[in-house]
Order: C-alpha cells, then structure tokens, then sequence
C-alpha cells in the first residue's frame, strides 16, 4: 500500500503514481535542460581550442579572437543559468535532478517507513526502479511492491 504524499519538513514523499503523473512535465523540461546542455559543452570545447590554439594570449584585449573567446563566455554563462533555472523549475516539485547527463530524476518515497528515492531516468516509460537515499543508480532494484 502506497502512502499520500506529504511534506516532512523540506522532504516531499511520492507516491508511486505522483511521481509518475510528473512524468510529462519533468520529461519537457529535461528535453530543455539536455539540449542546452550539449551547447554548454560545445561553448566550452570552442573556447578549449581557442585556448589550446592561442594560449592565453586569446585573453588579450587586442587579440584577434578575443572578442569571439569572450562572445563563447557570455553565451555559456547564459545557457547555463537557462539550465539552472529549468532544473530548479524541475525541482520546485519536489523531486531531485541526479544527472543532467542521463536525465536522471529521483523522488522521496516511504517504503513501509523507510526513506528511499523512486528511480528515473529519461527515455523510460515510467517510474520502475528504486534505491536506498544512501545508493545511488547502480544499486537500483525493481519496484515490487505495488504488483
């Protein structure tokens, strides 16, 4: 039997079909926070070979690429804030973003009195797995209890 959801200080619990009717919400988000992401990456990997090419030299004001360095700079430090801002949007539900790398998103659950995070990773279906709060994805099991 699956306890309601409740608040327990700043912990929010799930239920199995809480967690799962966020789904649709949490799944349009990290699509956001994915690709934005990947532009992260590749900002930082364009000024690396910036850098790489030019040594610090790339920091000089006068310096041919310095304007396109520092262009990288600011659209890196924009999309990361983006992202930030849609992981917190994710989060003000009550479940915690694990891995933006792998959409990884667990939830609080109460497993007959026990703390534990419901286990979800972008692209599956629904929420199937779990874990103790002290594992992390590694050690997730099948969730067994409800079936």
């Amino acid at each position: 039997m699956e306890p309601s959801s409740k608040s327990s200080g700043a912990v929010r619990t799930f239920t199995l079909k809480e967690a799962n009717d966020l789904l649709p919400a949490i799944k349009r988000g990290l699509e956001k926070t994915l690709v934005l992401n990947e532009r992260i990456k590749s900002l930082t990997n364009d000024m690396e070979n910036l850098v790489s090419i030019w040594g610090k030299d790339v920091l000089e004001k006068g310096h041919m690429d310095n304007a396109y360095y520092f262009e990288r700079v600011t659209q890196r430090e924009e999309a990361y804030q983006e992202m930030m801002q849609k992981i917190n949007e994710i989060q003000s539900n009550g479940c915690i973003v694990k891995d933006v790398e792998t959409g990884l998103v667990d939830f609080y659950f109460s497993n007959k009195g026990e703390l534990v995070f419901l286990c979800w990773r972008y692209g599956e279906q629904y929420v199937s797995h779990w874990h103790s709060i002290d594992e992390g994805f590694k050690s997730r099991r099948e969730i067994r209890w409800t079936k």
